[in-house]
């Protein structure tokens, strides 16, 4: 799929929209506001350099962050209807996709495997050094046993480190209570705003109302008609 990317975008950013846009079950709106999004920098100008919440986190991995929520709000808005308030099984099936990860199990089972691979006898491993010695001979990289081990130790501790976050992640990717006026003619908007300026106050520990304004403009379409006094606006009226 052709994805005309501004300049600005950082490659992990790329990735993530081109996986959104891999589904082609996605709402078509869904998918037009993620190539609009792909095509604008303007928000990612507007960021802040780092999060109090998360101050080990890259500015792209914050970014990432930025784009899964913007992708959730908006899913989240265009569902949202006067009476009753429902979640479609897609957006539930979604939410599921992206939801923070469990990093406990991803460190339970890499030190599983690790002593897995310290009771393999000598002969077993004779033989995985002949694999990686094949592999070695048609690869640029240069693997053996000892460095596959130690790659497994690393995921295991900055997996067991990053658990200790997991409460924070969850609390981060919460979906707000919709707005009171959900038959208005700009709901789902305000709700996207909503949505988004509680996540980047939590993320930053201030509001983000340019952030916030640089996102929804190419999210709707609305070609530079929500200011950041507006979104300060509707932040303070909720």
């Amino acid at each position: 799929m052709k994805l005309e990317f501004a300049k600005g975008i950082p490659p992990l950013v790329r990735h993530w929209m081109k996986d959104t846009l891999s589904d082609e079950d996605q709402d078509p709106r869904l998918r037009d506001a993620v190539k609009r999004l792909a095509a604008d920098d303007a928000w990612l100008n507007k960021l802040p350099a780092s999060s109090d919440l998360l101050p080990s986190f890259s500015f792209e991995i914050l970014a990432v962050a930025v784009f899964q929520m913007s992708v959730v709000a908006f899913a989240a808005a265009l569902d949202l209807k006067p009476l009753p308030p429902r979640t479609p099984p897609k957006l539930v099936e979604f939410l599921h996709r992206h939801r923070p990860t469990r990093f406990l199990m991803i460190a339970t089972q890499a030190r599983m495997l690790l002593k897995d691979l310290s009771q393999l006898p000598s002969v077993t491993r004779a033989l995985f050094s002949q694999e990686f010695a094949l592999w070695n001979a048609r690869s640029d990289r240069e693997i053996t046993f000892e460095s596959v081990t130690s790659t497994i130790e690393a995921l295991a501790t900055c997996s067991e480190a990053l658990d200790s976050k997991q409460h924070e992640l969850d609390e981060l990717f919460k979906l707000r209570d919709p707005p009171k006026k959900r038959g208005d003619k700009h709901a789902q908007r305000t709700y996207f705003v909503l949505i988004m300026s509680d996540f980047l106050g939590r993320l930053y520990g201030r509001p983000c109302d340019a952030v916030v304004a640089e996102l929804v403009d190419p999210m709707f379409d609305l070609k530079g008609a929500m200011s950041e006094e507006s979104v300060r606006g509707l932040r303070r009226k909720r």
